[in-house]
């Protein structure tokens, strides 16, 4: 997930060999005696059904659903609402009138709202009904976790695979899935990442795969691209800055590029969905979130594929970090500055090395992560922390994007200067995907793994990173002779007053008396009348807000920034570049 305000779910799945059935998931065992793989055909004997109707009357505007599955052989089985995703909480509000339509069926709540405990007999036919419903107004407002609830419209519905009621069943259990859209208009397209234009569904899966994926419906434009002669679907709805071709050809570039990067084209089906977000008063903003086997989109219409295509390489990364690099610890936030941070960091290297940046931008974007990083507060936050608090302090939850982004940059210029240029951090992630099902990652299994190209033990390093207790400072040698390393005195960040306020209530609270904020004229209890956008942690952006105060509206503008001055690293172009050097930092060195 790409800050402004993503999520993406951390979770690794199976992938089926080229040529394989999707309806018969196949498992490898390896005989270390006999060195023999054999693949076992397992069809799954558990279904799983849901039927989708959609109902408006006086009631209002909402999907009643049907479900239907085989209780758990112990006689009790779990009944799971959703719950949170994407930093959206009480999701199980979207849930209205659940019962059990199955007699004699004993329904006990738990100490978690969203958890509910069936007793039944041992394997018996279970039927579930309940309405999903979008349960607040502001879902599509350009705020963090926009998009993440349930959005049911008269002419579209969006939601993630999170957000439907499930058997608690293991996770990783091959299901078949029954889909029956029904009562919708016959000119609405139905697309999910199991299918496009299917009104009934029939598929296998596992339920990890299922809740994280996407399901749209309504007036969604459809554009297909083709990768290695694989299908990528787009749905989209909305008025953009750019046509639907161009958004596709964008997609087309990128995919090929990160496919390529990994030679992992076996895809039979990808989609994209891209949703208009409401439009704060100034600025755009995107978000998203990976997905299995897709990826959902959120951004408001003066967005434009510039700044799409940052968004786009990010999420597509995750399709292989870490999902695919081997088993993620739990909780999965303590490796948050590796399955974000590098993914930030491959998002824009990738983009320069297939044209679609320039140097200077890619220096550009370096730099500005650099002075963000030295004048957050959070700087010295430790990973504990970090993961703790990432859903509810926007600083903290860019700082894992930081020090990942800058310990990947670093890492593959030591790999480069080690190795004389023979390899790179590039093969150090293939060398995780191709031992995926034997790691498990964390910093030792990813020091060990540097270490076979590096020659060098960065584990010590790491660790002081991680924990708080040293600042990533850019190795000089890090683009070569493309850009040398100064040093800058910049202000450090202090945003002077409370930001939640302001994100839950658009209201001022706790304005710090010596802030810039203060200085500019923010008073505790001003109500902000157009809702804003900036970037927490950036000393260097400009804040502007409008706020009405005694009456009348008045526009603030200030730096966030202190007093203190901050040392920054920095990278400028190096003056001293002949023709030939000059073309290759363009292109990549």
């Amino acid at each position: 997930m790409q800050m402004s305000d993503r999520f993406w779910s951390h979770r690794k799945f199976w992938r089926r060999p080229a040529g394989l059935s999707a309806a018969f998931p196949c498992a490898f065992f390896v005989f270390s005696l006999l060195a023999l793989a054999s693949c076992v055909w397992a069809t799954p004997q558990r279904q799983v059904t849901y039927r989708i109707e959609r109902r408006n009357d006086e009631k209002g505007l909402r999907l009643q659903i049907e479900l239907q599955f085989t209780g758990h052989e112990s006689g009790r089985t779990e009944l799971i609402l959703p719950s949170r995703t994407g930093g959206q909480t009480q999701l199980y509000e979207t849930i209205q009138n659940l019962e059990i339509l199955t007699p004699k069926i004993h329904v006990a709540d738990t100490s978690e709202p969203w958890v509910k405990v069936l007793t039944h007999e041992p394997e018996q036919m279970i039927r579930v009904r309940y309405e999903l419903v979008q349960d607040r107004p502001d879902a599509l407002q350009a705020l963090r976790g926009a998009g993440f609830r349930p959005i049911i419209q008269p002419t579209y519905f969006h939601w993630l695979g999170s957000a439907w009621v499930r058997p608690g069943l293991d996770e990783a259990e091959p299901l078949s899935f029954s889909l029956e859209w029904q009562n919708l208009p016959s000119e609405w397209t139905i697309n999910n990442t199991f299918g496009v234009n299917q009104r009934q569904q029939k598929f296998a899966t596992t339920l990890r795969a299922f809740t994280s994926s996407v399901f749209v419906g309504g007036d969604f434009r459809l554009r297909t691209v083709r990768v290695k002669d694989r299908p990528v679907q787009i749905a989209l709805r909305g008025t953009w800055t750019f046509t639907d071709e161009e958004f596709a050809t964008l997609v087309g570039k990128i995919f090929a590029l990160e496919r390529g990067f990994w030679n992992d084209f076996d895809y039979p089906n990808y989609l994209i969905t891209l949703l208009p977000l409401v439009a704060p008063a100034n600025g755009a903003a995107n978000s998203g979130t990976g997905l299995n086997d897709s990826f959902a989109m959120f951004a408001t219409p003066n967005s434009t594929l510039h700044d799409l295509k940052y968004l786009l390489a990010h999420e597509l990364f995750h399709n292989w970090n870490p999902r695919r690099l081997g088993r993620i610890p739990h909780p999965p936030e303590s490796l948050y500055w590796f399955s974000e941070g590098v993914t930030d960091y491959y998002a824009l290297r990738l983009l320069w090395r297939g044209g679609l940046i320039s140097w200077e931008e890619y220096l550009a974007k370096y730099n500005e992560v650099l002075r963000n990083y030295y004048t957050s507060p959070v700087r010295n936050a430790a990973n504990e922390r970090l993961g703790r608090e990432f859903f509810s302090n926007a600083e903290l939850a860019r700082l894992a994007y930081w020090r990942g982004r800058l310990l990947a940059a670093n890492w593959d210029a030591l790999i480069r200067t080690n190795s004389n240029g023979k390899y790179s951090l590039d093969d150090v992630l293939r060398d995780l995907y191709n031992n995926a099902d034997k790691t498990e990652l964390n910093p030792a299994t990813i020091s060990a793994a540097l270490r076979r190209y590096a020659n060098e033990d960065v584990l010590p390093e790491l660790n002081r990173v991680i924990d708080g207790s040293e600042i990533v400072m850019p190795r000089p040698n890090l683009f070569g002779v493309c850009a040398e390393r100064i040093m800058m005195e910049v202000g450090e960040y202090e945003l002077g007053f409370d930001f939640d306020a302001l994100h839950e209530k658009m209201q001022i609270q706790r304005v710090l008396p010596h802030s810039a904020a203060y200085r500019a004229g923010l008073r505790d209890g001003q109500m902000v009348t157009r809702r804003p956008a900036f970037q927490t942690g950036n000393a260097s952006q400009e804040i502007e807000l409008t706020v009405r105060d005694g009456g009348k509206e008045k526009t603030i503008r200030f730096f966030p920034s202190r007093g203190d001055k901050v040392s920054v690293p920095q990278f400028k172009a190096s003056a001293s570049r002949n023709a030939t050097q000059k073309t290759n930092c363009e292109r990549m060195f």
